[in-house]
């Protein structure tokens, strides 16, 4: 029996293409992603996975199929439920809660149809929105304190207490959504353990010359254009130093 260590790997992956018949792997949300910018609402307490990337200038990733998920494609979903629920550990598969992210529009979208395919003990829509609001995708961005007010947990499904809760989505872009979900779940469960499992997160390296601007406070030029496969230690100091400001930055307005 692996430990979950053994089974997520924090580096990310060294090959150009998947190959059909090759599981996937997950990969722990490093801090080196989290200097950069490229999940801006997210810090060094949130506890987060990916599967692959959604696209990028080095590969394609998986932004064909995870357009197939959203118009709930079945074949996609069982493909990737298969896949996901390979790299699942057994602690997690045995013990924790698998919540799907709710869709926006309040509809049982592909999410939700993947994690009750993963073969977990425990599946729960724990996360239910107040009403409908508009997609993401279309323009609509909220940040994580405007969402948690939109967010409900459905305490008829609350019980038995959960012992840790994953959530599951697709991309993970910004956080905004998945540290809007923690927030109301630690406010039901105060100290629980809350982990995000995505199975593609958005990257910036999906433009030809693979730069992002960050915004940098405290520095002669308010927005550093930061090459994206540079590891920023030494541009902004250590995390410990880099991080307040970062949280600065990103903070509600």
């Amino acid at each position: 029996m692996g430990s979950v260590q053994a089974l997520l790997s924090t580096k990310p992956p060294k090959h150009t293409e998947r190959e059909p018949n090759t599981s996937m792997k997950l990969y722990k949300l490093g801090f080196q992603s989290l200097l950069l910018g490229e999940h801006c609402y997210l810090d060094s307490t949130d506890e987060c996975y990916f599967a692959d990337v959604y696209e990028c200038c080095q590969r394609q990733g998986l932004k064909s199929i995870i357009r197939q998920l959203k118009h709930r494609f079945q074949p996609a979903i069982a493909y990737l439920a298969r896949e996901l629920a390979t790299t699942i550990p057994l602690e997690w598969r045995r013990d924790f809660t698998f919540v799907p992210m709710p869709p926006s529009s309040g509809a049982i979208d592909g999410i939700r149809l993947l994690v009750k395919q993963l073969g977990v003990t425990d599946v729960r829509s724990l996360l239910q929105h107040r009403t409908k609001t508009p997609t993401s995708s279309g323009g609509w961005r909220l940040s994580p304190r405007q969402r948690s007010a939109l967010l409900v947990v459905d305490e008829l499904i609350a019980r038995p207490c959960p012992k840790a809760i994953v959530v599951v989505d697709d991309v993970l872009a910004t956080g905004s959504h998945f540290r809007g979900a923690k927030v109301v779940l630690q406010q039901r469960w105060p100290g629980i353990r809350i982990i995000g499992l995505f199975l593609t997160r958005a990257c910036s390296r999906h433009r030809r010359r693979c730069y992002r601007q960050m915004r940098v406070r405290n520095t002669p030029a308010k927005w550093g254009v930061v090459p994206c496969d540079q590891v920023v230690l030494g541009l902004h100091g250590r995390l410990d130093e880099a991080e307040p400001r970062l949280r600065a930055a990103r903070a509600d307005p």
